[in-house]
């Protein structure tokens, strides 16, 4: 059995340094079962702690499964003691799956109520001001805003565009109901059986694309991209991420490179001559697009003809986490993005989040790509009340000086709420979703290959964690951290 100090180490540990589960498992040796005799005995070694030689009553040694559980097990039972109710879990099965439901359920709790600090406001989130009406009489206005954007990071998803339905375990690439979709041919809109060869295994008869399956391999196989894969695999730390439903399946077969981690963006056009042309971007972005944008691939239609194709060999991940956050560093919600970034994703996410009761809905809402998302949003009245703008950085950098709509709408200057009062500069921190984003990155190596339940449930209770100690931080630079009353 593991003490709750064990327990606290699976816990706080992650959320302080980001630290891989492998590397927790060493720091509780090091700094819980080793007594000071072992530390003078042995400075140019390190032998193995013996059963009877430490000062634990308990195992002087962790496993990364042991820390995992430790992890859940305790954000568990913290979760039930805050509500009161006893925590229920089965007494058989496999330990990695007698927490499922339990971390199932609070995962569609924080949903349906949203994060606990989700009623915050503060000095630096909302801003109150006296107006002088012209008839004399003085009224009194407030601004609270929100900030929103998105990040690469997920978890696997089945292969068909935009599905949601959970998998079955992370070595799957189509969910249940979609398994029929595994011998189709991997290129995207294409339903034509797999016809296998020397060198393609996962593409139909047309030309096109066994050339487009024999390119992406290639590529895979190419030496740079070996050294680049590696060494992004080492900096990430793969020692401490918990795959959950045993070995992956495409790191054990022959095409290694197909298995490794790769955020780059690949597409095929086809030339005059209908042989396919590979276009890579290796360094793609997360903005809002259309919804004509979001589309991954051209469909076939009459009078127009697919030019842009897509292939995929290995598992999918989800688009990218969505997060939105008050301006001082509060995240109010994260959203799961399962296509792409569409702004009609976006929409519906935001205002599901400030439907939830307690909910304060921002005054401002500030986003990279505001100018489409405000001509989406003109459509629904929810938006009526909400104003829109780009963010400073995004505005300067990112977005054309000749974009009308945006500069006549969008533009931050336009709002004088949002200007300090002596005009000095800006009295929100508009870029605080992107400074969250890169805290919320941090996971990565640890996240990827876990199941969507877990993945879910870990990033829930880091929120949690980081939202408390940003509340201190607020209290103690007297920035009074507040909730707004729930009948409002």
């Amino acid at each position: 059995m593991l003490s709750e100090s064990s327990s606290s180490i699976g816990l706080i540990v992650p959320f302080l340094s980001r630290t891989s589960a492998t590397s927790n498992a060493s720091v509780y040796e090091q700094s819980f079962a080793r007594s000071g005799d072992y530390l003078e005995s042995s400075y140019w070694s390190r032998p193995r702690l013996s059963s009877t030689k430490h000062q634990l009553p308990s195992s002087p040694t962790l496993t990364q499964e042991q820390v995992w559980t430790a992890f859940t097990v305790f954000a568990l039972l913290r979760d039930a003691k805050d509500r009161k109710v006893p925590l229920r879990v089965p007494h058989k099965g496999e330990q990695r799956n007698r927490f499922k439901l339990a971390m199932k359920e609070r995962n569609e709790r924080i949903i349906r109520l949203g994060q606990h600090e989700l009623r915050h406001y503060c000095d630096l989130c909302m801003r109150v001001w006296r107006e002088d009406l012209p008839n004399g009489e003085r009224k009194y206005r407030k601004c609270q805003v929100a900030v929103s954007d998105g990040i690469t990071i997920g978890h696997y998803v089945c292969k068909l565009f935009r599905c949601t339905e959970e998998l079955g375990s992370t070595v799957d690439h189509f969910c249940q109901t979609h398994q029929k979709h595994a011998g189709l041919c991997a290129v995207e809109n294409c339903n034509e059986p797999i016809s296998r060869t020397p060198s393609t295994t996962h593409t139909c008869s047309k030309p096109a694309h066994r050339a487009m399956e024999e390119s992406t391999r290639a590529r895979g196989k190419s030496m740079f991209a070996l050294k680049a894969r590696l060494a992004r695999v080492q900096t990430s730390r793969p020692e401490g991420v918990l795959a959950e439903s045993g070995p992956n399946e495409d790191a054990l077969n022959s095409q290694l490179v197909a298995s490794l981690p790769d955020n780059t963006d690949e597409w095929y056009e086809l030339d005059s001559e209908g042989r396919p042309v590979q276009h890579v971007d290796s360094n793609p972005t997360n903005v809002g697009v259309n919804d004509e944008q979001a589309e991954d691939v051209n469909v076939d239609c009459p009078g127009k003809k697919a030019k842009r194709f897509k292939i995929h060999l290995s598992r999918r991940r989800s688009c990218c986490e969505e997060t939105v956050v008050r301006p001082c560093g509060i995240i109010l919600g994260r959203g799961m993005l399962f296509g792409a970034e569409a702004v009609s994703n976006v929409l519906l996410f935001v205002k599901t989040l400030f439907s939830i009761i307690g909910a304060q809905k921002p005054e401002h809402w500030i986003y990279d790509t505001a100018c489409d998302t405000k001509q989406q949003a003109m459509k629904d009245p929810w938006w009526d009340t909400v104003r829109m703008s780009v963010d400073v950085f995004h505005l300067i950098n990112k977005h054309k000086t000749t974009h009308e709509f945006c500069q006549l709408n969008c533009n931050p200057a336009l709002f004088p709420e949002l200007h300090k009062d002596d005009n000095s500069g800006w009295w929100f921190n508009t870029s605080i979703a992107e400074q969250v984003n890169v805290w919320l990155g941090s996971y990565h190596a640890m996240v990827r290959e876990m199941t969507s339940v877990r993945y879910n449930f870990f990033l829930d209770e880091m929120i949690r964690l980081r939202n408390i100690d940003v509340v201190e931080r607020l209290r103690e630079k007297g920035h009074h951290p507040n909730y707004s009353p729930l009948n409002e």
